[in-house]
């Protein structure tokens, strides 16, 4: 009588092949005829003779099941593949199973290969149930590696890749032995520093110094660290040097008066006498810092911002003359005239600004007085003369700075700062240059 495999309708020929695989598992592989082979076949009939992919060896099919016999069973032996073929004029069913727990195993020992800098890489291959959770971290999981009598060496879990079955869930695991494969070093962008910049492989291998550059990548199944430092005194006194500046130098307005005079005549008027603001060229010290502050600059040297001042000038003038004469004769004798007089106003005003100027003296006027014109006339039996009289008054009024106050002649001239580079830790470094005397 045939033997039966997990269900009534598939008939065992033959022995099963057994095949021992590394750490405990097996293959099992199992040929079995049907009852009706012109029909088991069909389509609507495949449940008879087909179990489910992952299915237990010892599990009963739905169709006609059957239980294992005592000791036939394997343990977490699933199915692996299936197929039918025609065998001299037999209708054969071939079941491959294969032991598939619920962890992980190592279906072979590991490969081990090494890098162009001779750091080990080693790929393992894990086989386990379909849908097994696979717990491990790239950059931390680590394995240690040991090749006969030699020092054991640690390789981190570099990359992994996940072939999922609806039998298995098969993981390739990459492990590399940390450590640099690439070490550079440069003039650093700060005076007085030197950039390192390291390459490894496994773990990131930090240079000491402050971190201003991080980045990992993956390349040819490991991860790739990259990391760079600057090394050196960051900030501080960088360079200091002389250097010729041009710098303002404040005005003066003094409100005066001048002595004017023309055909005999004179008098005096009120003017603002001013010394513009100028340039000139001093030699200034040159400060060159590198800070992670920039410091603030309250009051600058030769600064004349606040300083300014105006001046209003007035010009006022009246003349006064004789007007109409009228006579009137009462006999001889008795000839009496009067004249009468002419009058004219004027005045103006004007305001003048000097930036960057104080004055000297805040007010001043000035008078010109003379007679225009003469005419004679009678009076009775005499002549007299009437004058006609010109006079001129003018003003210069200064409001604004009296004095060069807050105006500094030694300090800081001038400062330009600019951000030169950022770490990653936040810390931003600015290069500042102060012009100072």
């Amino acid at each position: 009588m045939a033997i039966s495999h997990r269900t009534n309708r598939l008939k065992l020929i033959g022995t099963p092949a057994v095949e021992q695989l590394q750490n405990g598992r097996y293959q099992l592989t199992v040929n079995c005829t049907t009852m009706n082979s012109r029909e088991d076949w069909y389509s609507a009939n495949k449940a008879r003779i087909f179990p489910d992919f992952g299915s237990l060896e010892s599990a009963e099919m739905s169709i006609d099941g059957l239980t294992p016999r005592t000791g036939e069973a394997y343990t977490d032996m699933r199915l692996l593949a299936v197929q039918s073929s025609t065998q001299q004029g037999q209708y054969i069913v071939t079941l491959v199973y294969q032991t598939l727990g619920d962890s992980f195993v190592q279906v072979k020992d590991d490969t081990v290969s090494y890098t162009e800098n001779g750091l080990r890489r080693i790929t393992r291959e894990s086989i386990a149930k379909a849908g097994t959770d696979f717990q491990k971290t790239v950059g931390t999981t680590s394995i240690t590696s040991q090749i006969d009598g030699e020092t054991a060496v640690t390789c981190f879990l570099s990359s992994y890749e996940i072939d999922d079955t609806d039998s298995y869930r098969e993981v390739t695991e990459i492990y590399v032995e940390p450590g640099e494969i690439q070490t550079l070093t440069k003039p650093g962008r700060i005076e007085g520093t030197t950039e390192v910049t390291i390459v490894s492989t496994g773990t990131a291998v930090v240079p000491t110094g402050t971190l201003i550059f991080s980045s990992q990548t993956e390349k040819q199944g490991y991860s790739t660290f990259t990391r760079t430092t600057i090394q050196g005194t960051i900030t501080g006194t960088k360079q200091t040097y002389k250097d010729v500046v041009q710098v303002e130098v404040p005005g003066e307005v003094d409100c005066t008066v001048t002595s004017v005079s023309s055909g005999g005549e004179g008098g005096t008027i009120a003017i603002p006498k001013v010394t513009p603001r100028r340039r000139k060229t001093i030699a200034a010290t040159v400060t060159v810092e590198v800070l992670t502050n920039p410091p603030d600059t309250a009051t600058v040297a030769f600064d004349l911002g606040a300083i300014s001042c105006s001046v209003t000038s007035t010009n006022a003038s009246l003349s006064r003359g004789p007007g109409a004469t009228i006579t009137v004769i009462g006999g001889p004798g008795n000839t009496t005239s009067e004249t009468g007089f002419t009058k004219n106003f004027g005045a103006s005003a004007s305001v003048a600004s000097y930036p960057g100027c104080f004055l000297t003296s805040s007010g001043s006027s000035g008078s010109v007085s003379y007679v225009t014109s003469e005419t004679p006339i009678a009076s009775g039996a005499a002549i007299s003369l009437l004058q006609a009289n010109s006079s001129r008054k003018t003003q210069c009024i200064g409001t604004g700075s009296t004095s060069a106050t807050g105006y500094v002649t030694t300090g800081v001239i001038k400062r330009n700062s600019r951000p030169i580079l950022t770490a990653l830790d936040g810390t931003t470094f600015f290069e500042v240059i102060t012009w100072s005397v």
